[in-house]
This record gives C-alpha cells, structure tokens and sequence, in this order.
C-alpha cells in the first residue's frame, strides 16, 4: 500500500504530487515524457536499473525483468528487483530481450561503455533502448554520480554503440528547470526527521510548487536549458 502510493505521488504524477513532492517538476516532466512514448516499451522488457519498477504500471508488454546493483547510495529494502548484478556484464543471453528501459540511471553507470555494449548485446535485432538521464540537477546517490549528457553528446554516444536514433527529447524547460532548482535549494534544508520534513513540505514546498506552477504555465517557453533527456534508440545489426 505504502509502496504504490509512494510511486503513485513521486513518480507517476497522482493527485497529491504537487503538495509532497520536493521533485515535482522533473518527475513531472518525467512521467509526461515517458506515458506520451509508451508504446516504443513493448513485448519482452529488461528494466535495467528498476529499483521499485514504477513505470511498470505504464507499459503493455508479455514480460518484464527488473534488474539492479547490490550496491549503492540508497537502500534496496521493498524494491522490486528480480535479479542483482554487478553493474557491469548483465548475466543474461544474448537476444533476448525487445526493449531495454532505463530511466534516470546512466548517471551512476561507472562504465557507460561497457554497458551500451551490453545493452546492445542483450537486445533483439531491431530492439528498443528507452532511456531518461538529467541535464541539469545537483548530484546525488553520492558517490555514484559520474556524468551529465548533452543532447548532442546521448545522440553521439548511442550512434557510437551501434544504435540508429528514433528520438531525443528535451524535458522541460528553462522556467521548470529555475523552479526545480530553486524549490531544491530550499528543502536541501530541511531536517532529515520524516515528521518535520513533511510538514515543511506542506507548508514550504506546497505553497512553492502550486506559485511556480502558475508562473511557468505564464512564462515564454524556452528549452535551451532543461532538466531530463529522453532518448529512443533502435539497435543496428
């Protein structure tokens, strides 16, 4: 129960998102970007990176296989993880799977190489690589923060691992990414006790989150600067 409610406001943009979630903005855009292009995520899906699996939810697929780190900056404890691995060579077959999602995870992948090479490895011909990384935001799952991407630099990177891009997407936009940085800025000092933290959410982040919402919805649109990728390759080969 605490699990699905817990996805459904930080992840999946339920109802009470805007009053509790410090993150709104970039799970906002999150969320929009990965529901609007759902359908490329399909037939056989490895989750690489899953954690709690909470897109799963999203996806219309005949299976789906979370596989995650032993190690990290955040405990594992509830996760859905089917399988733990190293982080390195994914301890699966070649082909087998139709899509590989992965959102918000390449940041903390040590060896990007290695692991475009075994994604590619893992994927059937013409199979799917679905991924979410951040442009702008602080770093975090400390140490395990190794890297930020332009659009141009993922689009590099995917070509050079034998993938023909399909998409890339900026998320969000340059008022959306001044109203996540700043609402981070403050609950980055707020205790860590979970009672006085969520009523400082109520109070402080709420008020916050509903005002930006009204400013952004006004402000001209610019997306020179943002805070997500998305970006759909195909592999070749």
């Amino acid at each position: 129960m605490y699990r699905r409610f817990y996805n459904k406001t930080f992840f999946l943009n339920g109802p009470f998102s805007i009053f509790l979630n410090s993150s709104f903005w970039v799970r906002r855009g999150l969320f929009r970007s990965i529901s609007e292009n759902r359908e490329y995520v399909r037939k056989d899906v490895l989750d690489l990176g899953c954690g709690s699996k909470p897109y799963r939810s999203l996806f219309d697929c005949d299976s789906y296989t979370g596989i995650d780190v032993e190690t990290g900056a955040h405990s594992h404890r509830g996760e859905s993880i089917d399988l733990i691995y190293d982080g390195k060579k994914i301890p699966l077959p070649e082909s087998k799977f139709d899509t590989v999602f992965s959102s918000q995870v390449f940041e903390h992948i040590e060896d990007i190489e290695l692991s475009l090479s075994e994604i590619h490895r893992v994927l059937r011909p013409k199979g799917i690589l679905f991924a979410t990384l951040p442009f702008v935001g602080a770093e975090h799952e400390i140490p395990y923060d190794f890297r930020r991407l332009t659009s141009f630099g993922v689009e590099r990177l995917l070509k050079q691992h034998g993938f023909r891009i399909v998409k890339i997407e900026k998320i969000g936009n340059y008022p959306e990414v001044l109203a996540q940085t700043f609402i981070f800025y403050i609950a980055g000092y707020f205790p860590k006790n979970k009672i006085v933290k969520l009523l400082l959410t109520l109070l402080i982040i709420a008020p916050l989150n509903i005002l930006s919402f009204v400013i952004c919805s006004i402000l001209p649109k610019r997306n020179d600067i943002f805070n997500d990728i998305l970006c759909i390759g195909e592999k070749i080969g």
